[in-house]
Protein backbone atom coordinates (compact mmCIF):
# COMPACT_ATOMS: atom_id res chain seq x y z
CA UNK A 1 0.00 0.00 0.00
CA UNK A 2 3.06 2.20 -0.43
CA UNK A 3 3.67 4.67 -2.93
CA UNK A 4 6.01 4.85 -5.53
CA UNK A 5 8.76 6.78 -3.61
CA UNK A 6 7.63 4.64 -0.53
CA UNK A 7 8.32 1.57 -2.31
CA UNK A 8 11.77 2.99 -3.53
CA UNK A 9 12.80 3.41 0.60
CA UNK A 10 11.48 0.19 1.53
CA UNK A 11 13.84 -1.35 -1.31
CA UNK A 12 16.48 0.58 -0.13
CA UNK A 13 16.51 -0.29 3.34
CA UNK A 14 16.44 -4.01 2.74
CA UNK A 15 19.19 -4.02 0.57
CA UNK A 16 20.84 -1.98 3.25
CA UNK A 17 20.25 -4.07 5.89
CA UNK A 18 21.40 -7.09 3.98
CA UNK A 19 24.70 -5.50 3.07
CA UNK A 20 25.54 -3.77 5.81
CA UNK A 21 24.22 -6.00 8.81
CA UNK A 22 24.17 -9.95 7.16
CA UNK A 23 20.66 -10.24 7.72
CA UNK A 24 18.29 -12.37 5.73
CA UNK A 25 14.61 -10.86 5.01
CA UNK A 26 12.23 -13.33 4.40
CA UNK A 27 9.28 -11.27 2.42
CA UNK A 28 5.77 -13.28 1.67
CA UNK A 29 4.26 -11.33 -1.37
CA UNK A 30 1.58 -11.65 -4.53
CA UNK A 31 3.50 -8.64 -5.71
CA UNK A 32 5.93 -10.68 -7.84
CA UNK A 33 7.13 -7.58 -9.74
CA UNK A 34 8.49 -5.72 -6.69
CA UNK A 35 10.22 -9.59 -5.15
CA UNK A 36 11.66 -9.67 -8.27
CA UNK A 37 13.96 -6.44 -7.68
CA UNK A 38 15.05 -7.42 -4.26
CA UNK A 39 15.09 -11.06 -4.03
CA UNK A 40 18.51 -13.21 -4.16
CA UNK A 41 16.38 -16.59 -3.56
CA UNK A 42 12.85 -17.45 -4.15
CA UNK A 43 10.09 -20.27 -2.97
CA UNK A 44 7.31 -20.98 -4.98
CA UNK A 45 4.05 -22.07 -2.65
CA UNK A 46 1.26 -23.64 -4.96
CA UNK A 47 -1.87 -25.11 -2.92
CA UNK A 48 0.87 -24.93 0.42
CA UNK A 49 3.25 -27.08 -0.79
CA UNK A 50 6.76 -25.87 -2.13
CA UNK A 51 6.87 -26.44 -5.84
CA UNK A 52 10.45 -24.73 -6.20
CA UNK A 53 12.72 -22.98 -3.84
CA UNK A 54 16.37 -21.66 -5.13
CA UNK A 55 18.47 -18.63 -6.22
CA UNK A 56 16.44 -16.30 -8.47
CA UNK A 57 18.63 -16.53 -11.03
CA UNK A 58 18.44 -20.09 -11.45
CA UNK A 59 14.16 -19.68 -11.74
CA UNK A 60 15.25 -17.02 -14.28
CA UNK A 61 17.39 -19.26 -16.43
CA UNK A 62 14.91 -22.16 -16.48
CA UNK A 63 12.38 -19.01 -18.11
CA UNK A 64 15.02 -18.17 -19.89
CA UNK A 65 15.01 -21.37 -21.57
CA UNK A 66 11.36 -21.74 -22.15
CA UNK A 67 10.87 -18.53 -23.30
CA UNK A 68 8.74 -17.83 -26.71
CA UNK A 69 7.33 -15.26 -29.27
CA UNK A 70 3.96 -13.83 -28.38
CA UNK A 71 1.65 -13.04 -31.76
CA UNK A 72 -1.42 -10.83 -32.03
CA UNK A 73 -3.32 -10.75 -35.35
CA UNK A 74 -6.34 -9.40 -36.97
CA UNK A 75 -7.77 -13.10 -37.14
CA UNK A 76 -5.62 -15.67 -34.69
CA UNK A 77 -7.42 -18.19 -35.13
CA UNK A 78 -6.99 -18.53 -38.77
CA UNK A 79 -3.19 -17.72 -38.02
CA UNK A 80 -2.99 -20.49 -35.81
CA UNK A 81 -4.58 -22.81 -38.40
CA UNK A 82 -1.63 -21.42 -40.55
CA UNK A 83 1.06 -21.52 -38.87
CA UNK A 84 0.22 -25.25 -37.49
CA UNK A 85 0.08 -26.00 -41.67
CA UNK A 86 3.91 -24.86 -41.54
CA UNK A 87 5.00 -27.02 -39.15
CA UNK A 88 4.78 -24.12 -35.93
CA UNK A 89 2.84 -25.19 -33.07
CA UNK A 90 0.54 -22.58 -31.57
CA UNK A 91 -1.28 -22.30 -28.50
CA UNK A 92 -3.96 -19.94 -28.25
CA UNK A 93 -3.81 -17.41 -25.16
CA UNK A 94 -6.79 -14.90 -23.93
CA UNK A 95 -5.39 -12.45 -26.72
CA UNK A 96 -3.25 -13.69 -29.29
CA UNK A 97 -0.78 -16.95 -29.79
CA UNK A 98 2.71 -18.47 -28.12
CA UNK A 99 4.56 -19.89 -29.83
CA UNK A 100 7.80 -21.57 -29.39
CA UNK A 101 11.44 -20.15 -29.36
CA UNK A 102 12.60 -19.08 -32.63
CA UNK A 103 15.48 -17.19 -34.35
CA UNK A 104 15.28 -13.64 -35.69
CA UNK A 105 14.87 -15.08 -39.56
CA UNK A 106 12.31 -17.39 -39.12
CA UNK A 107 10.14 -14.41 -37.09
CA UNK A 108 10.52 -12.81 -40.36
CA UNK A 109 9.58 -15.55 -42.52
CA UNK A 110 6.65 -15.96 -40.00
CA UNK A 111 5.58 -12.45 -40.33
CA UNK A 112 6.12 -12.66 -44.44
CA UNK A 113 3.46 -16.02 -44.36
CA UNK A 114 0.95 -14.11 -42.03
CA UNK A 115 0.85 -10.70 -44.05
CA UNK A 116 0.86 -12.97 -47.58
CA UNK A 117 -2.32 -14.43 -45.88
CA UNK A 118 -4.43 -10.89 -45.37
CA UNK A 119 -3.69 -11.03 -42.13
CA UNK A 120 -2.65 -8.12 -40.40
CA UNK A 121 -0.15 -8.19 -37.73
CA UNK A 122 -0.40 -6.07 -34.69
CA UNK A 123 2.61 -7.81 -32.30
CA UNK A 124 5.29 -10.04 -32.66
CA UNK A 125 7.25 -9.95 -29.39
CA UNK A 126 9.56 -12.06 -26.95
CA UNK A 127 7.39 -13.44 -24.40
CA UNK A 128 9.24 -12.20 -21.08
CA UNK A 129 10.56 -14.57 -18.19
CA UNK A 130 9.41 -12.52 -15.75
CA UNK A 131 8.93 -13.85 -11.79
CA UNK A 132 5.08 -13.56 -12.59
CA UNK A 133 5.10 -15.74 -15.80
CA UNK A 134 7.54 -18.31 -14.29
CA UNK A 135 5.42 -19.15 -11.34
CA UNK A 136 2.49 -19.16 -13.68
CA UNK A 137 4.67 -21.68 -16.20
CA UNK A 138 5.56 -23.70 -12.33
CA UNK A 139 1.91 -24.17 -11.55
CA UNK A 140 0.51 -24.53 -14.50
CA UNK A 141 2.85 -27.19 -14.89
CA UNK A 142 1.21 -28.85 -11.98
CA UNK A 143 -2.28 -29.00 -12.59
Amino acid sequence: GLDPNGIAEIRALLRQLNNERGLTILVSSHLLAEIEKIATHVGILDRGKMVFQGPLREVQERQHRAHGIVLRTSDNDSAARLLAAAGIPAQRTDDGLRLPPMPPDSVADLNRLLVRSHLSVFEIGILRGDLERIFLDIVEARA
